[in-house]
């Protein structure tokens, strides 16, 4: 009966199985076969990584292994060492089992007889330099890799949505660009998520998978920094991250006023959510020391109920603290915070309610805010337009500032180019620069301005939904249910800083209203007739 040779196949990549390297590993085993006069049986892996497998993800490459223990195989073919791994450990146990059970290997350069020293010396020589020429090659190709990034081009993998890949670079993509845009715009103008969704739905645009956004990807979309014109890079080997610019779809600005209305919002819904109990004031409470939002904890076992800066454990988790200091109260070299002093969330939340509750009570300005015909001034449809208003014109001065830009580079490198340079043209050059110089310093003013109307804006908007939503209730019912209470905190009140007071043993707090209704009052046009009209 013919002896059997085993040949093992397998290739790293889906591609290089649709392609022709299978069939030629299993050719030249079955030609292997055929010159040693012996049959053969084929253990095909088909397509596995060689760099981070186990036995446990490669089935065909662990039943071979078996029948190696059970001493049913003597003869095991690869086209070479790495079809079998480039896993040292997996290499090993590979070679323990072929030298126990006396199993020769053949690849195209070699014949291994695990019985015979010189053998078995040859293959670790072999294998050493096989190992340092993958190590050689992972490593030519991760340089590669950093020097196309530091030439700003694209260095492969998934092209962010709005972007194609030109001659080696990001560009904008004439259709999704647009897009990008129009969603940018509409959030920054009030828009919610879910709404840019239902008009990209009707409107029937797709995402790269080919079907329609999700709110998770429009969310995932509205962070990504590509679409200001930069972006970073990391290789983990070399532990170095490099920055990148491209070309940019929306404004710095833009971009940047999103992301701040998205960090106000997301992390206070996140920290609602996330609770297995209902905080009041969760999301409100800010560490007058640190700025850090407060978090809140239950321990119905100690009777434990507080609000505490979790400034602390946030720096651990980053990695920030050292360990020595990791239990250090207050705050050291390295980070922490110096408010030490947690708040005790039922009498925190019942003096802060009923301090809203007296003011509101007290304030002018609700009252006369709640009279129908104001409120009937009051629509957010009216803010919303307000809001896209302040959008064109920033996008106008924006466009302005790029168009000043471009002429001041023109201007310095005409000069530059100047042969014939004197004193009266440096004398007007300098001239030229300054007014352009000028002009942009007033624009970015004027842009920052226009950031700041948009911000008010959107804060003016959140006050008219709540506005309309309690309508008359300047004081809401003493019966309300805690998710109620929070509802309208949240509304009134833009933040509570929080410091704690070691000279009175607690704490000082202050409370922001999103609107001056604190120690506010009506004064009217004419104190003796009082049908003349006011003002708050």
């Amino acid at each position: 009966m013919k002896e059997i040779l085993h040949i093992y196949s397998r290739v790293s990549t889906r591609s290089q199985l649709e392609g022709d390297s299978i069939k030629v590993q299993k050719d030249l085993g079955i030609k292997k076969a055929t010159d040693l006069g012996m049959s053969y049986k084929i253990w095909d892996e088909e397509n596995a990584s060689s760099n981070h497998e186990t036995f446990h993800n490669r089935p065909v490459m662990r039943e071979l292994l078996f029948a190696v223990e059970r001493g049913e195989i003597q003869h095991v073919y690869a086209f070479d060492d790495d079809r079998l791994s480039r896993n040292d450990k997996t290499q090993f146990e590979l070679k323990t089992a072929f030298r126990r059970q006396g199993v020769v290997l053949y690849t195209n350069k070699a014949t291994t007889n695990f019985d015979d020293p010189t053998d078995r010396l040859m293959k670790q020589i072999f294998d050493a330099f096989a190992s340092y020429d993958n190590q050689m090659r992972t490593i030519r190709s991760r340089l590669g890799k950093i020097e196309k990034v530091k030439r700003g081009e694209w260095h492969g993998g998934h092209t962010p949505y709005g972007f194609e890949v030109k001659d080696d670079r990001l560009s904008p993509h004439p259709k999704e660009s647009e897009y990008v845009k129009w969603m940018h715009e509409q959030y920054a103008s009030g828009m919610s998520v879910m709404e840019i969704k239902k008009h990209l739905d009707k409107k029937g645009v797709l995402a790269r998978r080919g079907d329609l956004f999700s709110t998770g990807s429009i969310n995932k979309l509205l962070t990504n920094t590509h679409h200001k014109g930069t972006y970073s890079v990391t290789d983990h080997y070399f532990e170095e991250t490099h920055e990148v610019k491209c070309p940019p779809i929306v404004s710095e600005v833009l971009w940047n006023q999103n992301q701040e209305r998205r960090n106000v919002s997301d992390h206070a819904t996140r920290q609602i959510r996330k609770q297995k109990r209902i905080y009041l004031l969760t999301g409100l409470l800010h560490c007058g020391d640190c700025g850090t939002r407060l978090a809140a904890r239950t321990k119905e076992s100690k009777n434990e109920r507080l609000y505490y800066c979790p400034r602390k454990q946030i720096d651990w988790k980053k990695g920030d603290l050292p360990a020595e200091e990791k239990y250090v109260r207050g705050k050291t070299k390295s980070g922490g915070c110096g408010m030490t002093k947690s708040l005790s969330i039922p009498r925190t939340n019942a003096f802060v309610w009923h301090y809203v509750k007296e003011v509101v009570k007290d304030s002018s300005l609700l009252k006369d805010l709640f009279k129908k015909e104001v409120l009937e001034t009051l629509t957010i449809g009216k803010t919303t337009e307000n809001i896209n208003k302040e959008l064109v014109k920033q996008k106008r001065l924006e466009k302005e500032q790029g168009t000043i830009l471009d002429t001041l580079a023109e201007v310095e490198t005409d000069f530059l180019l100047e042969t014939n340079s004197d004193e009266d043209k440096e004398k007007l050059h300098k001239i030229i620069v300054t007014k352009i110089n000028t002009r942009l310093g007033n624009l970015k003013k004027e842009i920052l301005q226009v950031g700041e109307n948009i911000k008010e804006l959107r804060t003016e908007r959140s006050w008219i939904d709540w506005v309309s939503k309690y309508g008359d209730q300047v004081s809401l019912q003493s019966d309300a249910s805690p998710e109620e209470q929070r509802d309208y905190l949240h509304g009134l009140i833009d933040r509570i800083d929080v410091w704690k007071d070691d000279e009175n043993g607690g704490h000082k707090i202050v409370i922001k209203f999103n609107i001056g209704i604190v120690e506010d009052s009506v004064i009217y046009n004419n104190p003796k007739n009082k049908s003349g009209g006011y003002e708050v």
